[in-house]
């Protein structure tokens, strides 16, 4: 994923599908960042 996303983000213009490519690999990163902190938190919780 982050290497798409830098291919992606080193263009001047993308194409409409590259666009939804782009903000759709955006997303899953989100997502995933989420999740770990999901995670931390809830260790921290357990663990405290």
């Amino acid at each position: 994923l982050k290497a798409k996303l830098a291919e992606l983000k080193s263009k001047v213009y993308l194409t409409p599908e590259e666009g939804i490519e782009k903000k759709n690999i955006q997303k899953l990163k989100l997502a995933k960042k989420d999740r770990m902190a999901a995670l931390i938190s809830d260790y921290r919780k357990s663990h405290a």
